[in-house]
């Protein structure tokens, strides 16, 4: 994962650094990776000056996003094969970017910043194929559609959300304990989501 933090904000509204938002980005990252049987794996993050493109670098930057948009994947890169080798992620520049491990208080609901953890891990897991989750008996999982500035509880994956990376894992030799019925697959117009390959260079 590489990261750029230009034109990004942080929680005292002073430039994003990249020495800043790094822990915060690795630990979405480790949250991830510490699924069983997923065989995920993230490197920790580097630094980088580019935005998109298909360069088999996955890219977390900053553009200007609608206002209700904390962040999305923007770029699917696949190889001759078909195979997913890289998805870029866009963060909103109009949101302050919390990235302590302990969110700062008191909350401030209209104006406090979004939590870059929380933000991330959510978007890291439609990188690795799971689609958002709208219903209210989903609201407790990372991969819930919305979050408010004030929350954080999309830093760590719930059942579900691990359950869905070892079922989309074409290499899980895991079994799932209950239904995945929740998990709905992002429109990839190519392949299958079993064919994703996730490359951190």
């Amino acid at each position: 994962i590489y990261v750029n933090p230009a034109g990004a904000r942080d929680q005292n509204n002073n430039p994003l650094t990249f020495a800043n938002a790094q822990p915060a980005i690795d630990r979405a990252c480790l949250e991830w990776t510490r699924v069983p049987e997923s065989y995920i794996a993230f490197t920790s993050s580097q630094q980088t000056s580019v935005t998109r493109g298909c360069d088999e670098r996955s890219v977390i930057y900053w553009a200007d996003l609608p206002d209700d948009v904390g962040g999305w994947p923007i770029n699917w890169c696949y190889d001759p094969n078909q195979y997913l080798v890289e998805v870029d992620i866009e963060l909103n520049t109009d949101y302050k970017w919390n990235t302590d491990i302990i969110y700062p208080t008191p909350c401030d609901s209209l104006n406090g910043p979004k939590d870059l953890q929380d933000v991330v891990t959510h978007e890291l897991g439609h990188l690795l194929g799971l689609g958002d989750l709208s219903s209210p008996a989903s609201s407790i999982q990372t991969m819930y559609w919305s979050t408010g500035r004030c929350a954080t509880f999309r830093r760590d994956l719930a059942d579900g959300d691990k359950e869905g990376a070892v079922f989309l894992n074409r290499e899980a030799s895991g079994t799932i304990s209950s239904s995945v019925t929740w998990c709905s697959v992002p429109s990839l117009s190519r392949g299958n989501v079993a064919q994703i390959h996730v490359i951190g260079n």
